[in-house]
């Protein structure tokens, strides 16, 4: 009777890991998602690259909008000498 009851409670405990390892396996993608998941990485990849460009062709963009800035602003600097002597002649 002991046995039968040490058995019992082996199964019930055999039960219990099969049901821990057959909700962790249902967890898991498919093959075919998985293979789709690695195709948007892949796709996610490719994106970033072509924004990574892309924002090095901006960030040149802007450091000749910055230079140019910089030269317009001393030309209105200049300017307003000039004005200020003009007016002050």
């Amino acid at each position: 009777m002991d046995d039968d009851k040490y058995i019992g409670h082996l199964l019930e405990e055999m039960r219990d890991e099969l049901r821990a390892v057959h909700e962790l396996v249902a967890g898991q993608p498919t093959r075919v998602e998985f293979n789709e998941l690695v195709r948007n990485v892949d796709g996610l990849t490719q994106d970033v690259s072509v924004l990574k460009v892309a924002v090095a062709d901006l960030s040149q963009d802007m450091k000749v909008v910055k230079a140019g800035v910089s030269d317009n602003s001393r030309e209105v600097a200049d300017h307003g000498h000039r004005i200020t002597r003009l007016e002050a002649a």
